[in-house]
Parts: C-alpha cells; sequence; structure tokens
C-alpha cells in the first residue's frame, strides 16, 4: 500500500501525456513551409502519412509522422530525386516547443525551426 500515491501520480502523468499528444497530433495536421522545408510544402494528414512536395523540381517526398511524449517523430519512406528514389531515412525525433493556429516550433538537432501554417 505504500506504493498506491507513487502508482496513482505515475498513471495521471501518462494519462496527461497522452492527452497533451492527442492535442498535439491535430494541431500539427495541414500544411506548413519555412526554411526547414526549404522551398516546399510539408503536409501532415491525419492518417500519420505526410508529404513534401518541392517547389522547383516538383518531387514528392513521403513518410510517416506521429507525437510521442511531446516528440515529434518523422520517418522518410520514399524521396525521389533527379537520379531517382533514395533509400528511407532513418527515423527523425524532434522536441516539440510549441504548435498554434500559426506557427509550429521544435528544436531539432540543436537548433529551433519555426514552420508556418500554409
Amino acid at each position: 500500500m505504500k506504493f498506491t500515491p507513487i502508482i496513482l501520480a505515475l498513471m495521471l502523468l501518462m494519462a496527461a501525456c497522452s492527452r497533451r499528444d492527442a492535442k498535439l497530433d491535430q494541431q500539427i495536421l495541414g500544411s506548413w513551409t519555412g526554411l526547414a522545408v526549404g522551398y516546399g510544402r510539408m503536409t501532415f494528414a491525419p492518417d500519420g502519412g505526410f508529404s513534401f512536395v518541392d517547389n522547383y523540381t516538383t518531387n514528392i517526398s513521403a513518410g510517416t509522422w506521429q507525437i510521442k511524449d511531446g516528440d515529434f517523430i518523422v520517418k522518410i519512406t520514399n524521396a525521389p530525386f533527379l537520379h531517382g528514389p533514395s533509400p528511407a531515412g532513418p527515423e527523425t525525433r524532434s522536441k516539440i516547443v510549441s504548435i498554434d493556429a500559426h506557427k509550429f516550433v521544435y528544436i531539432s538537432g540543436g537548433r529551433t525551426v519555426t514552420l508556418s501554417r500554409q
């Protein structure tokens, strides 16, 4: 019985993280632009898929995304380039700073990235 308060606190913390992740899942949906995506548009779909369209070459890259414990996790599964498709990329994990109706800010590789809703 000594551990009951600790277990209860952990359960509440996990539930709070799940609710926050679910809210972030809804806020990230849609299209974003910014220096991090070069001269293109990144679109996040409700099914956990994303696409990136390059404005210059019209190449379309695709992959999966998820938010877990406040982290933004992306894996590229298809990235065609001028000389054919590249292999799928590794999973990348970035810390979400904030998302609102107009901006998405996260930290990736030690640098702060800001995207704007398109």
